[in-house]
Formats: structure tokens, C-alpha cells, sequence
């Protein structure tokens, strides 16, 4: 598994202009489309595959970026919460040696305030403010792999629950795989039956 970050604007000022779906361009004034849009769909297949297409756009260029991917999974501050409250707070040193704390309660709050301010008040600009990212998710791992098996296995179903709080999405390109995601409505797909959507 490699794990890596980049800033999303890496990917799509790369691009020509690329026109998006007619609901979606009915409802933003950004043209043209933009690999950050790519979750547009309420279905996360969708959204899964326009995120890798974006990127194998980027990679016909950029070989060294060039991947085959297994899935995609999604996650949102929630996660990011509950990893710190497995962690406890995780300081990073930034530009000037600026420290930035985070914890379980201000971790998106103080990430949102780094990279739209802090970061181009300390001297980051535009396409480095968000490395911070990198840097933090790197220790965040490193916490975690060193953490004892049992406190590893606790964090195991916290994200089991995120999963089913939908909190967490995957999409995975092994068929056997994706059934099981499915069969748990763990893939963000939408209810077609509407048996469980409204």
C-alpha cells in the first residue's frame, strides 16, 4: 500500500478545458470542470470513476503518476477525529517553524484555518499551503502501526461503524470485493429500489 498526499490543484490545472455534466454545470459558475468537482454524483460509483479518470488524465502526461488503482475510498472529518482521539494531539512544525497542534475537537477547524491563512501569512503559497496534510497524515499512520494490537482493533470498529455512518465510502475494482461492500451498503451507492433511500 503506498500512502501519499498531494494538493488537488496539482492535478487539474494540468487540464484543457473539460466540459462538465449539464446538472452540475447548471448548479456551479467554475468552468471549466476540475478533478476536485469529481464527487458531483450522489452515487459514489460515479464519483469514484470520475476521480480516477481525471487522474489517469494526469498521469498520460506525468508517468511517474501513472497508477492502477484497486479502489477508492472517501472519508471526511469525522474520520479524521476519530483517528485523533486514537492518537491524542498531533503537533506538526510548519513554515518558520511554526507548530500546529491538532486534536479530536479542533483538527478540521485548525486544518481549514491553516491552509485558507495561516499558511500564505507564514510564507506558503497558493499550491504548497496545503502540505501541512502530507506531514500530518504521515504521523497519524506512524501512531497508528505503532499503537498495541488491541488499541489497533478498537480503532478497527470505530472505522467499522464510520463505514456504516456512511461516514466512509469505498469503491473497490475487484468485483468479489465490491459485492461485499454492496451487500453491507458500505459503497455509497444509491438505492435504485428505494427500499432504504428516500
Amino acid at each position: 500500500v503506498e500512502m501519499d498526499s498531494y494538493n488537488s490543484y496539482l492535478i487539474e490545472n494540468e487540464f484543457s478545458r473539460i466540459e462538465p455534466p449539464q446538472t452540475l454545470h447548471n448548479m456551479v459558475t467554475s468552468n471549466p470542470w476540475n478533478f476536485r468537482d469529481s464527487n458531483w454524483s450522489s452515487d459514489f460509483e460515479v464519483n469514484a470513476n470520475q476521480a480516477v479518470e481525471f487522474y489517469d488524465l494526469y498521469g498520460k502526461y506525468h508517468p511517474e503518476f501513472a497508477k492502477e488503482f484497486d479502489a477508492v475510498i472517501a472519508i471526511n472529518t469525522h474520520v479524521f477525529e476519530k483517528v485523533l482521539e486514537f492518537t491524542g494531539p498531533i503537533t506538526i512544525e510548519q513554515v518558520e517553524g511554526v507548530p500546529v497542534e491538532f486534536t479530536s475537537e479542533n483538527a478540521a477547524l485548525e486544518l481549514e484555518k491553516w491552509v485558507e491563512h495561516d499558511a500564505l501569512d507564514h510564507g506558503a503559497d497558493f499550491m504548497t499551503r496545503k502540505d501541512i496534510m502530507k506531514d500530518l497524515m504521515k504521523e497519524m499512520i506512524q501512531e497508528v502501526k505503532s499503537a498495541p494490537v488491541k488499541k489497533q482493533l478498537n480503532l478497527g470498529e470505530s472505522l467499522s461503524d464510520l463505514m456504516d455512518s456512511k461516514d466512509v465510502l469505498i469503491h473497490s475494482y475487484d468485483h468479489n470485493v465490491q459485492t461485499l461492500l454492496e451487500e453491507n451498503d458500505w459503497a455509497g451507492k444509491v438505492d435504485t429500489i428505494h427500499s432504504n433511500d428516500y
